[in-house]
């Protein structure tokens, strides 16, 4: 086995050129969260992808909290590149001209509502951390108000001078809601140029598709980390977190006729796991901004899977998500018919798949007597990752690393 430092692989300035051409813009909806950070890191760090704005769901934590962790995202994205600018010196390595530090204009953050389309607000801080970010922050956290203005975010969020001087010039605070956000990038920009990632519970997709549909119809597509088909869930022995969180949302946006491409439990817990072994033993000794920080949010994670599992690994369901836009080699995707279960004491955010060959004509679901029976195709299901190729874009984008010569025997 390699060191780490042995295995360290900068991206040359010719091989971002290439990826370059084929960027990607899009829009985050986030609730970060330990691995939602990570899928945000990955995202900056991707060549193909333009991040245009981050929209902040409640979820893992809430809206306030996401603010400050996303914020500090963004001061660790910037000290990273900063130190790969210095490290690249006099090797003709540079920044693909994607990265935060070289674009000309700052990522927009937008913050949601803070609640779910009905209900009360469901936190996956059990898991995440106190503070979403798995106990990073050490201080008292911001208030747990969900009813705060879209004003008042930022001073309710806690930031540091020091973080916002380190992140600088990275990021402008939307005055627009987070649905209203989404609406005007689609609104402003070219028809079938921008892709939302929703990696959240989904309560700001579903508010500007109620709020404005045929906007919405410019996305080029929407992807969603969510929802549990042929396997438990793990929150519910039916549902999954992010969907549970806000069930009639997700039951908007599968019901849609939007271009929906769902990254669920069955594919994410199979085809991310990265084990605790190699990132120590590899990312760790780094040193880098990026890598000391992964290593440190991570803790809180490893800790709780030793403790229920008694194994220590992390389920990168987010960049995984990210990864299928970066490759769309990594994942197969096919079309399914089903619906999401938006109530129910037991069956809330169920994924219930039509898993009738052909409905007859006048059954529920099932098509006109004139026309034949129709299933619908625009929602597309991940049914196969490529694990040892999300590895691979995994060490590589956010440690420089070589998993061939790390695990060369996987």
């Amino acid at each position: 086995m390699t060191t780490a430092a042995a295995t360290a692989l900068p991206v040359s300035s010719s091989s971002s050129g290439r990826q370059q051409r084929q960027q990607q813009s899009v829009i985050i909806d986030t609730d970060p969260g330990v691995d939602d950070a990570i899928a945000l890191l990955f995202a900056f760090l991707s060549p193909s992808i333009d991040v245009r704005a981050l929209t902040l769901v409640q979820g893992n934590t809430n809206v306030q909290k996401c603010l400050r962790n996303v914020k500090q995202i963004l001061s660790v994205q910037a000290a990273h590149e900063r130190f790969l600018a210095k490290t690249a010196a006099g090797d003709s390595i540079h920044l693909h001209p994607g990265s935060l530090v070289n674009r000309e204009h700052p990522v927009v953050i937008a913050l949601g509502q803070g609640k779910p389309l009905e209900g009360e607000a469901t936190f996956a801080e059990y898991y995440h951390g106190s503070d979403g970010l798995g106990n990073y922050f050490t201080e008292q956290a911001p208030p747990d108000s969900q009813s705060a203005a879209v004003a008042d975010a930022a001073h309710a969020a806690g930031v540091t001078s020091s973080d916002e001087a380190s992140a600088e010039g990275l990021y402008a605070l939307s005055t627009r809601v987070a649905e209203d956000e989404i609406i005007h990038q689609l609104e402003t920009n070219p028809a079938g140029t921008i892709a939302i990632v929703a990696v959240g519970p989904l309560s700001n997709v579903a508010r500007a598709i109620k709020k404005n549909p045929e906007v919405m119809k410019r996305a080029k597509a929407i992807y969603t980390m969510g929802g549990a088909i042929n396997v438990p869930g793990n929150i519910t022995p039916l549902a999954e977190f992010n969907w549970y969180a806000d069930p009639l949302a997700a039951h908007i946006l599968i019901a849609s006729s939007l271009p929906v491409y769902v990254l669920p439990l069955d594919v994410t817990t199979v085809s991310s796991v990265v084990e605790s072994e190699y990132l120590i033993s590899h990312a760790l000794p780094l040193h880098s901004p990026l890598s000391d920080f992964v290593v440190q949010i991570t803790n809180y994670v490893l800790d709780l899977t030793e403790r229920q599992w008694g194994s220590r690994f992390l389920t990168m369901h987010d960049p995984l998500t990210v990864g299928a836009l970066v490759d769309p080699t990594l994942i197969t995707f096919e079309p399914l018919d089903f619906q999401v279960e938006p109530a129910g004491e037991f069956s809330k955010a169920f994924c219930v798949v039509d898993r009738r060959m052909l409905p007859f004509a006048g059954a529920v679901g099932g098509a006109d007597a004139d026309s034949g029976p129709k299933k619908r195709t625009n929602i597309n299901v991940a049914v196969k990752g490529d694990t040892r190729k999300f590895l691979k874009m995994f060490y590589h984008t956010l440690f420089g690393l070589d998993w061939d010569q790390i695990k060369p025997e996987c």
